[in-house]
């Protein structure tokens, strides 16, 4: 019996495996240092660095114009640090988000702080940030923005005013409310109604230190919930507080998006990774590797296991977020083609094993 085929194999290509997809993130490292290098430090070395920052950088009013409660204040910093450098203006976040690299570059236990902001009987209408610093194993309290002027009719003025540098909890609480109550750093913290009341006495059972531990060593959305929880149960008094609410709710469902992204991208992964096995074996006529019968019979219902899995996955994410929605959209591009492959192959291996073992040969040759 004679067959009618050419005679080259036909090699098929391994799958690459996805790559995962994160956010842009603006390495400082190298930048901080060298600023670090420029600062004339004195015995106080974080007095040093506060007074760089309030030096260096000018406040810009009409930025706080663009301000809402998801873009000024909340939890979208990855730009902030690298904007303070490069245009030496900014607005609360800039000052205290650079003070807090830069303490941090040198060793200090520091946060940044968001609240909303008193002046006598009344909250200012804009959220505010600011600076928690544990030294001397004791926290105070910094704000470089007001430190550093003031505003008068959308102009700036630089005047510094060290009152706002390193400043008991106990004070600070009558002029900065904290959204989380924590950062109060008062045990126990005072309620929305007993700061507007101007009650700053208060007795219970608490540890502000210890939620502190905690938050250093929890994982970044876990504490995102922690902190929710806490603000809804000590109330929503104002728009800050609300706007701020908003958009830590806003941030912690596009981070359990991402998530699930990375999810479904890692079960593609596995998928690929999988069929790459299948491939390396194939192209040696399923001899090298070996890949019995009974392995290929199963190989396409792996596949689909994978599949399916990875598909039922991304569609349970809805998302209005540009990077979040991109990235699910490029996992689709990707799931397709590779459904696409693995039924193409899942043909091939049904006709392969239906074949009499020893014309199998035939299919490894393009006709």
């Amino acid at each position: 019996m004679s067959v009618s085929w050419q005679s080259w194999p036909e090699k098929i290509g391994l799958i690459l495996i996805c790559t995962l997809y994160s956010p842009p993130t603006f390495s400082q490292e190298t930048e901080l240092d060298s600023i670090i290098r420029t600062i004339d430090f004195r015995k106080d070395s974080i007095q040093s660095i506060f007074q760089w920052v309030i030096t260096e950088l000018e406040y810009d009013p009409r930025q706080l114009l663009l301000v809402n409660g998801s873009s000024a204040y909340g939890t979208l910093r990855q730009n902030i640090v690298r904007e303070a450098i490069n245009r030496k203006k900014g607005i609360c976040q800039h000052y205290a988000q650079l003070f807090n690299a830069l303490l941090k570059r040198a060793g200090y236990e520091s946060y940044v702080i968001e609240g909303y902001t008193r002046q006598g009987s009344t909250d200012d209408p804009y959220g505010h940030a600011w600076n928690a610093v544990k030294t001397g194993g004791k926290w105070f309290l910094y704000d470089p923005t007001w430190a550093s002027g003031y505003v008068t009719g959308f102009v700036f003025t630089k005047r510094f005013d060290y009152q706002w540098y390193k400043v008991s909890p106990a004070r600070f609480i009558e002029t900065h409310v904290p959204f989380d109550p924590i950062w109060q750093l008062l045990n126990p913290p005072l309620s929305h109604a007993q700061i507007r009341d101007n009650i700053f006495e208060n007795t219970g059972n608490f540890s502000f230190q210890d939620s502190i531990r905690l938050i250093a060593m929890a994982p970044e959305q876990e504490m995102l919930l922690a902190s929710l929880r806490r603000i809804k149960k000590m109330g929503v008094p104002n728009k800050p507080t609300r706007e701020y609410v908003q958009s830590l709710e806003l941030y912690e469902k596009n981070t359990r998006d991402y998530q699930i992204l990375q999810n479904t991208n890692a079960l593609l992964n596995r998928a690929i990774s999988t069929y790459n096995e299948y491939v390396l074996s194939k192209n040696h006529q399923f001899r090298k590797p070996l890949w019995t019968d009974e392995m290929l019979e199963v190989f396409p219902k792996k596949l689909k296991i994978h599949t399916d899995s990875s598909n039922k996955l991304i569609n349970t994410v809805s998302t209005a977020n540009l990077q979040n929605a991109q990235y699910q959209a490029r996992l689709k591009k990707q799931l397709d083609q590779f459904i696409e492959i693995a039924a193409g192959e899942a043909i091939f291996i049904q006709k392969y094993l239906s074949t009499w073992k020893p014309m199998r040969m035939q299919h490894f040759y393009k006709k």
